[in-house]
C-alpha cells in the first residue's frame, strides 16, 4: 500500500528507468549511468597529469574516486530500499495502516525533493576554497586557472555536493520520520518475530542511515591534504568532529528516541497486568468456587503472568549485537582519518 506514496528522487527514476534494463545489478547500472564518462576523464587526468600530482594528492583522489562511483547507488540504496522497507515494517508498530501510508509519503516527498537545499551552503563553503586554492591545486596536477581540467573539477565538485546532499537529507529525514512516528500511538508485540517487540525496523533504518552518511568520510583526505596548505587545518578537524557527531546523531537519536516511548507503553502495559493479576488474586481468596473453578483462576493467573514477564523480558532498544560493530565501524571511519592526518602532522613537526 505504501508505494502509493512513493515520490522517487530523479536518481532514483534515471538507475529504475528502461534505460540499460538488461543490467539488473543496481550498483553496476549506476556506475556506467552516472560514473562511466567522468570515470573516463579522471583516468586521462591521471595519465595526462601524473607527473604533477603529489603523493598526498593521489590519496585524496582516490577515496573521492570511490565515492564519486557508489554515491548515486546509495542515493539508490535509501530511496528504493532502506525507507520504504522501514515504513513497511513500522506496520508493525503502528496500528493505523493509512498513518504509516502518509507519513511515508510525506518523508519519501522530503527527501526527493528537499534535499538538493543541501547544495546551496555547501557551494558557498566550497566555492572560496576553490577559487583562492589554485597554489594548492597546482599540486594536485593542475596548471592554473586557464587549464580546462581545473574549471572542469569545478563541475566535479558540483556532482559530489549532489549527491552528497541526499546524504545528509537522508539522515535528516531518519531523524524527523522517527521522532515523529515515536510521537504518536505504537504497539509493542513481545511475540514479535525480530525478538525486539518490533523495534528492530528503527534500528535497521538508523545504522543503514549512519552507514551511508559514514561513506562521506571519504572526503575527509582530500580536504585535509587541501586544508593544510591554506591554512585552515584546524577548520577541517573541526569539520571532521561535526561530522562525526552528526554520524552518531543519525543513529542515537532515532534509537534512543523510540525506545524512551516504548519503555513508557511497556510500564504502562506491566502495570496494567500487574493490577489486573492482583485484582484476580484477590477475588481468587475472597469466593469459595468450586475446585474446577479454582483450577480456571488459576490458569487465568498464569496466563497474566506469563504475558507479563514476556512484556517485562523484552529488550526495548531496536538493534542487535551486530549492528553495534556497523555502528562502530561507521563512527571509526572517519576518525581513523583524523587520526592519520593528525599523525602526519606531527611526523612532518618532528623531522
Amino acid at each position: 500500500m505504501i508505494k502509493a506514496y512513493q515520490t522517487r528522487c530523479w536518481m532514483t527514476r534515471v538507475i529504475e528507468s528502461r534505460f540499460l534494463s538488461c543490467i539488473e545489478n543496481r550498483l553496476l547500472k549506476s556506475m556506467i549511468i552516472f560514473a562511466l564518462i567522468p570515470d573516463i576523464n579522471i583516468i586521462r587526468f591521471f595519465i595526462m597529469k601524473s607527473e604533477h600530482i603529489t603523493g598526498e594528492f593521489f590519496i585524496g583522489y582516490f577515496f573521492a574516486f570511490v565515492l564519486f562511483n557508489i554515491g548515486p547507488y546509495l542515493v539508490w540504496l535509501y530511496d528504493e530500499k532502506l525507507l520504504p522497507d522501514f515504513f513497511r515494517k513500522a506496520c508493525d508498530l503502528i496500528p493505523d495502516k493509512e498513518r504509516v501510508a502518509r507519513l511515508y509519503g510525506k518523508y519519501s516527498r522530503l527527501y526527493s525533493t528537499k534535499s538538493w537545499l543541501v547544495i546551496v551552503p555547501g557551494f558557498i563553503f566550497l566555492f572560496p576554497i576553490w577559487i583562492h586554492g589554485l597554489p594548492v591545486a597546482m599540486k594536485g596536477g593542475f596548471l592554473g586557472f586557464d587549464d580546462p581540467d581545473y574549471w572542469i573539477s569545478l563541475l566535479y565538485t558540483l556532482w559530489l555536493l549532489t549527491f552528497a546532499s541526499f546524504f545528509v537529507g537522508a539522515g535528516l529525514v531518519t531523524i524527523f520520520a522517527v521522532r515523529e512516528i515515536s510521537s504518536g500511538n505504537l504497539k509493542i508485540d513481545p511475540l514479535n518475530p525480530d525478538n525486539l517487540g518490533g523495534l528492530n525496523s528503527i534500528g535497521d533504518l538508523a545504522i543503514g542511515t549512519t552507514m551511508m552518511l559514514s561513506m562521506m568520510s571519504f572526503f575527509i583526505p582530500l580536504g585535509f591534504v587541501i586544508g593544510s596548505y591554506i591554512k585552515v587545518a584546524p577548520y577541517v578537524y573541526t569539520s571532521g568532529l561535526l561530522f562525526t557527531l552528526l554520524i552518531l546523531l543519525s543513529f542515537l537519536y532515532p534509537t534512543f528516541s523510540i525506545h524512551h516511548k516504548a519503555k513508557i507503553i511497556r510500564d504502562g502495559i506491566l502495570e496494567e497486568l500487574r493490577n489486573k493479576y492482583n485484582s484476580s488474586y484477590r477475588r481468587i481468596e475472597e469466593n469459595h468456587s468450586s475446585d474446577i473453578d479454582q483450577v480456571l483462576h488459576h490458569l487465568q493467573l498464569q496466563k497474566i503472568r506469563s504475558r507479563y514477564m514476556d512484556y517485562k523480558s523484552l529488550s526495548l532498544y531496536p538493534f542487535e549485537t551486530e549492528i553495534f560493530i556497523k555502528l562502530i565501524s561507521s563512527v571509526i571511519l572517519p576518525i581513523i582519518f583524523l587520526a592519520i592526518e593528525r599523525y602526519n602532522i606531527f611526523y612532518l613537526i618532528f623531522q
